[in-house]
């Protein structure tokens, strides 16, 4: 199958999609829900390990990448915000 087909397929697929805001917070946290006892005992076992300090979890190289993504995805719309209205 040929790339333009493919994205053409998701393109339409995505736009044919109608899910209403309130049924993708309800998936998201029926999900939250159910794997949040695994995650909170890992994070007190991580934060345990690493006697409170949060940088054990940027401390492998594969880590701090996917952190510091995170990151700029979290402030890119603080920094667009920010420069509209110095902008003003």
């Amino acid at each position: 199958m040929a790339a333009t087909s493919m994205s053409w397929s998701w393109a339409h697929w995505i736009s044919s999609v109608s899910f209403s805001t309130g049924e993708m917070f309800h998936w998201g946290r029926s999900y939250l829900e159910s794997s949040w006892p695994p995650l909170e005992e890992r994070f007190i076992q991580t934060m345990t390990a690493a006697e409170g300090n949060l940088l054990a979890f940027f401390s492998r190289p594969v880590a701090a990448a996917l952190g510091i993504l995170v990151l700029l995805i979290w402030l890119t719309p603080v920094v667009a915000w920010v420069k509209r209205r110095l902008a003003k």
